[in-house]
Parts: structure tokens; sequence; C-alpha cells
């Protein structure tokens, strides 16, 4: 980043705001679609955009990729689900479309310090509350429980990898 002698503004690159304009719409929307619960009793507001973001995600899914057997529900949970991916592909070009469209608009802006600062902020802050929330999941053994007997008498062919990944948590006094 150049500095400006005579007022002291940094002119950041043209790469530098391309990068900026994509990361920052990136970010606000992977916050503002993933809310892990991090702000107490919000549930029920989340859901107001959520279900339908959920349900869109499925219907482009469907009608773009054409798969043999439709995605039909948001699994939630794990993150690593195809509805995961393709919520993260449609955040990905949302947010290209976002940039280009803000770098064709925003040609003379200089740099973005302030809203920088305050997007590092907010990741800042996304990142600390789910470190402290899954961290307290893991310590007070909500997330990895003792398994219970019938879960213990499932076979092992009728779990699903998480499940079974789960139950060796749970059962594992080290974790």
């Amino acid at each position: 980043m150049e500095k400006d002698i005579a007022t002291g503004n940094e002119h950041w690159t043209v790469m530098q705001r391309i990068a900026f304009r994509f990361f920052a719409m990136f970010f606000a929307l992977y916050v503002f679609f993933n809310p892990n619960g991090l702000i107490p009793f919000t549930y029920g507001l989340f859901n107001l955009y959520l279900k339908p973001f959920r349900r869109l995600v499925l219907w482009l899914g469907n009608h773009l990729l054409h798969p043999a057997n439709p995605f039909t529900t948001y699994t939630g949970g794990s993150g690593d689900t195809t509805y995961d991916y393709l919520a993260l592909a449609f955040i990905v070009i949302v947010s290209i479309v976002t940039a280009i469209v803000w770098s064709v608009t925003g040609k003379g802006t200089r740099n973005y310090n302030k809203l920088f600062y305050w997007l590092l902020v907010i990741i800042r802050y996304y990142v600390a509350f789910a470190m402290i929330r899954y961290g307290i999941m893991k310590v007070v053994k909500i997330q990895f429980p003792y398994p219970s007997i019938g879960r213990l008498m499932e076979p092992v062919g009728n779990m699903s990898p998480m499940s079974l990944a789960w139950m060796y948590m749970g059962y594992s006094k080290a974790f």
C-alpha cells in the first residue's frame, strides 16, 4: 500500500481493493448464514431467514446440478454434507458477483481501512465465541456424552461415520 504524504491516506492497489471486496462479502455472508447459536435466545430470529435460505440452496443444487438423488433436506450438525458444500458455493458465487459489481461502481475509493477494521473485529468475535462455545460443549460433555446402552447395542453398520466418531469421543475419557 502506498501512502499519500499530503493527506496521510493509504492507497490500496487495485488487486487489494478487489480482494478486500470479495473477502468482506464472503465473511459477512458466512457469518450471517452460519450464526452457530452465538447469540443466546435468537434461534427463532435466525430461522426467519435461515429456513428460506436452506430451501433456496437445496433448490439451486437440484436445478443446477441435476443429481441422481435429489437433495431434500438440510442435515445440520456436521458441516461436512452436500448441503454445506452447496451453501459455501452459493456464498462464494454471490461474493464474486458482489465484488465485481462493487469494483465497477466503487472506482473512486482509495482504501477500506475503516471497513477492514470492523470486518476484523466481527471475524475475531465470531471465532472467539465459536471457540468458547465449542470448548464449553466439550468440557461439560454436551457434544460427546457417554454412549447410552441403546447406542451401545446398535450395530456399527447402522451408524453414520459422525455417529461412530461421537460415540468414540464420548466413551474416551481423554477426549
